[in-house]
């Protein structure tokens, strides 16, 4: 994969896992997000925001949602900090 594969890999991925998530963060957090990720091209920042809010207000998220922060944490190379977030099916 090139540079700007993963580049544009990255991008798509922090994206479509802030998708996967938005309805479930408050209003305030999800705009700071959003501009992280659409805004600042701070992709990594972005996608550390939503694994810390889910966190921090110990919101449950589905497998498949879990699925799209995995996919956006390992295409960045981010540390795989999850173990707090709260999975709510097997």
């Amino acid at each position: 994969m090139n540079p700007s594969e993963k580049w544009e890999s990255s991008q798509d991925l922090s994206a479509a896992a802030f998708h996967a998530v938005r309805d479930l963060l408050p209003d305030k957090d999800a705009n700071m997000i959003r501009g992280y990720i659409y805004e600042a091209s701070e992709w990594g920042l972005g996608v550390e925001a939503i694994i810390h809010t889910l966190a921090e207000y110990n919101v449950e998220i589905s497998q498949i949602q879990k699925r799209a922060l995995d996919a956006a944490v390992d295409s960045m190379g981010l540390d795989r900090d999850q173990a707090k977030l709260l999975i709510s099916d097997p």
